[in-house]
C-alpha cells in the first residue's frame, strides 16, 4: 500500500492552513480576540481568569 501521495497532500494542506492562519491574518489585520470578544481587563488577568470569568476558587 503506497501512502506517499496522501502524505504529500496532508503536508501541503497543513502548510497552507498554517500560512493562512498567520501571515494572511496579519496582512488583513484580522484579530481573533477582538472579533470574538475574548479580551479581558488587565485586572481580570492579574486575578486569574477562572475567578474573573467563572467565579471559581481553589480551596
Amino acid at each position: 500500500m503506497n501512502v506517499s501521495g496522501a502524505l504529500v497532500i496532508g503536508l501541503a494542506a497543513g502548510m497552507v492552513c498554517f500560512w493562512a492562519a498567520t501571515w494572511l491574518k496579519n496582512k488583513l489585520g484580522y484579530d481573533d480576540y477582538a472579533t470574538l470578544g475574548l479580551r479581558v481587563t488587565e485586572e481580570a488577568e492579574r486575578d486569574g481568569l477562572d475567578v474573573a470569568l467563572h467565579g471559581e476558587h481553589v480551596e
